[in-house]
């Protein structure tokens, strides 16, 4: 049936039927934008964390390192060297010293009247020295007149000597006079009485036997009278060298180059101080004072501790310096070391050292003597090496590894060290020349 229409799913109201009224509901209340902000900000910041959390590794396989800790692995040769302190000093020297008086109670000191400046250059036979000779001139003023006593001593008693001889020997032929008359007499006795013969026989016995004493006494008497001029001769000797003693001593006090050479003096306790010598100042005779020498062969002498003496031995090349020409470099070997090790005193006295010398392979106007220098030595070393700085080496026990830097990531490397000085060090392993290595690596993956 066309005219039929479909029955509506919802009641038809009627004209005259009012709705029923119904209490009006709050309306809903959209939510704050501020909220909206936060919950997005924790989902990123969650995802971020997860993200990290997932991927670990990210940061450690692709940090970002500064180019200043970084370093070139390079191929070269690698030197260790020990450094020994010490002083300059000269090969060929000639040791000035104050004069040594010979003569009998002029041990004192000397006073310097004119010294050669340090640091000049002088001749043999140039005057470098004189001390003052006052005194010993008078000395040898009184020594001449004890000479002149001595032989006048000499000359009285040879004199007296022979005066006295001449009354012996007259003496001596007195008594042979007696004994001869003494003898005829006695020849008579037969014409005589008992008596006068007995007489005449005992006076020639006695007069022979004076002569026979005399006699013996003349050898005697020879002796003694030449052991007395003996005495005076050698007086005389004594006073004659003495005045030789006295003469040489006066032309020591002049002292004259012995070779060509450069002037050093030397130090010397005065004042409560030690300093350098000077004119006007007193050494003792005998005392080193000054040296010349020869600049043209120089050496450093210097000394290492005990521990690290097995390290050196003759022939090994160095590097020398001085501390007042920083700029001046020198090279040289060594060329002695000692056997014995010196110690030192109160608390370094258990602190050994050995001498070692270096010899400087070429003369330089500013080598003197007496400077402080320092030889750096080559011990060891290593002609061909892959060289990296010590700061890239990091130890796991006692195996050593570097960190290579390869596309902006860290790859562990083992290395074997065969040589290491202060700052470099010889390795072999997986490197090759042109690899970049992490500085101070164990500091960065610390971060």
């Amino acid at each position: 049936m066309s005219a039929l229409t479909q029955p509506s799913s919802q009641p038809e109201r009627k004209p005259d039927m009012q709705p029923v009224p119904v209490a009006p509901q709050p309306p809903e209340k959209e939510p704050s934008r501020g909220w909206i902000w936060l919950l997005l900000l924790v989902i990123v910041a969650g995802g971020g964390v997860a993200w990290m959390t997932l991927r670990p590794n990210a940061q450690e396989k692709a940090p970002v390192i500064p180019a200043a800790q970084l370093a070139q692995v390079k191929m070269g040769k690698l030197v260790k060297s020990i450094r020994a302190g010490g002083q300059t000093a000269a090969i060929d020297f000639a040791n000035i010293s104050a004069p040594e008086v010979h003569a009998r109670g002029l041990d004192r000191s000397l006073t310097i009247i004119k010294l050669a400046p340090a640091g000049a250059t002088v001749k043999k036979g140039d005057v470098i020295a004189e001390f003052d000779a006052t005194v010993l001139q008078d000395s040898l003023d009184d020594q001449r007149a004890l000479v002149e006593v001595a032989e006048a001593n000499l000359a009285k008693k040879v004199a007296d000597l022979k005066v006295e001889w001449e009354t012996f020997e007259q003496t001596l032929l007195v008594a042979k006079a007696t004994r001869d008359k003494a003898n005829l007499d006695l020849k008579t006795s037969e014409v005589k009485s008992e008596i006068e013969a007995e007489l005449l026989r005992l006076a020639s016995e006695e007069a022979e036997a004076r002569y026979k004493q005399l006699q013996k006494d003349s050898s005697v008497k020879r002796q003694s009278q030449a052991a007395d001029i003996e005495l005076l001769r050698l007086e005389v000797r004594d006073q004659q060298q003495n005045l030789v003693d006295l003469q040489n001593d006066l032309n020591r006090f002049t002292i004259h180059s012995p070779r060509n050479g450069l002037v050093v003096l030397q130090s010397n306790f005065n004042g409560g101080e030690m300093r350098q010598v000077s004119e006007g100042e007193q050494v003792r005779p005998g005392r080193s004072f000054m040296k010349v020498v020869d600049p043209s062969r120089m050496v450093v002498d210097a000394t290492v501790n005990q521990t690290e003496s097995e390290n050196f031995t003759f022939g090994q090349d160095a590097n020398i310096g001085l501390d007042a020409f920083p700029d001046l470099k020198l090279t040289g070997a060594v060329t002695g070391l000692g056997a014995l090790a010196t110690g030192g005193w109160r608390e370094n006295y258990y602190i050994r050292n050995i001498p070692i010398r270096v010899t400087i392979d070429h003369a330089d106007a500013r080598v003197i003597p007496d400077l402080s220098a320092y030889a750096d030595v080559e011990v060891r070393s290593k002609e061909h090496g892959l060289l990296v700085p010590r700061a890239a080496l990091n130890y796991e026990g006692e195996k050593a590894f570097v960190m290579r830097s390869v596309g902006g990531k860290l790859q562990k490397v083992p290395v074997t060290i065969e040589l290491t000085n202060a700052t470099l060090a010889a390795v072999s392993g997986g490197l090759q020349e042109g690899d970049q290595v992490v500085l101070n690596a164990a500091l960065l993956s610390s971060r």
